[in-house]
């Protein structure tokens, strides 16, 4: 698994290009669609494919449905979101090439089953981490971190990814 930052502005990019199939013109295939899956797309009624619509309106931190906004923050982050890319080991993209249909489709069929698993235990795992509303030790020395001050007592309104 790879994760990749998706910055402030650059959502535009993952809708007209992989979303919209823009790609096409290297490989001759789409993208793969897209999945929701976690805790806080269940909290919002995403299920399924994503559309690029709802993507977009997540990236704004609205929610789709109603475009209320979902994050108690007032500035834009520098960091928008996260993009986790599976990819399987060359064996398995081998045993898929060379395979007949039945073997192409059982092969695809257990990636997609390892991928949802793997999926979930990260997800499972950043739930679960202990975070605190304190700074690093190592700013102690500097006063602390002002921000902190601000969202010292906010609540969360979501972790993990979309």
């Amino acid at each position: 698994m790879s994760i990749g930052k998706l910055a402030a502005g650059t959502g535009g990019y993952y809708t007209a290009m992989v979303a919209s199939g823009a790609e096409e013109y290297y490989t001759g295939a789409r993208e793969a669609p897209g999945r929701w899956t976690g805790q806080s797309a269940g909290l919002l009624g995403l299920d399924g494919e994503v559309t690029a619509e709802d993507f977009a309106a997540l990236l704004e931190h609205r929610d789709p449905a109603t475009g209320a906004r979902v994050t108690a923050a007032r500035s834009v982050p520098t960091v928008v979101a996260f993009d986790a890319t599976f990819c399987a080991p060359k064996s398995v993209s081998i045993l898929h090439g060379l395979g007949n249909d039945l073997l192409r489709g059982e092969v695809r069929d257990a990636h997609d089953a390892a991928v949802a698993a793997a999926w979930r235990a990260a997800l499972d795992r950043v739930y679960a981490m202990p975070y605190t509303r304190e700074w690093h030790p190592s700013y102690t020395a500097q006063g602390g971190i002002p921000a902190l001050q601000e969202v010292r007592f906010s609540v969360t309104a979501h972790r993990g990814c979309y």
